[in-house]
């Protein structure tokens, strides 16, 4: 019985709908997205890394360089600021006054390890962090 009249109320509120349907709404439509002019290229950045031994357990390698192989500051070499380790933002070494949205090559080196190299992008406001981990030679 309880059954039949819940069936009954549905049907009688469908008949006084009058063929209307009902839907639900509709979330609202995304508008594109808008960058600050921050976020778009050409504003001046950094670039942040620390260099690592695949044999230090995260550890900075004392003596450690950065050097732009190729792109933008071509040339620039930054000695690592020990102690430091992969781990934390910090020390490690910076090379400054970049242009976002210009790429670059960077080259890793310390003595007793194999060099590494790495191709990025410099972004802004969003700082690039860099992890270099080498090998021993």
């Amino acid at each position: 019985m309880k059954y039949a009249l819940a069936f009954l109320v549905s049907v009688s509120l469908a008949a006084c709908a009058d063929g209307v349907a009902t839907s639900l709404p509709t979330a609202p439509t995304p508008s594109p997205p808008t960058f600050s002019p921050a976020s778009q290229p050409g504003h001046l950045t950094r670039v942040e890394a620390v260099v690592v031994g695949s044999n230090t357990n995260g550890k900075c390698i004392e003596g450690a360089t950065l050097e732009v192989v190729s792109g933008q500051r071509v040339g620039d070499r930054v000695e690592q600021v020990t102690p430091c380790n992969g781990w934390d933002f910090g020390n490690g070494a910076i090379i400054r006054d970049v242009v976002s949205g210009d790429e670059m090559t960077i080259r890793a080196s310390a003595p007793g390890y194999a060099d590494a190299e790495m191709t990025i992008i410099p972004s802004y406001p969003f700082i690039p962090f860099i992890v270099y981990r080498l090998s021993p030679r």
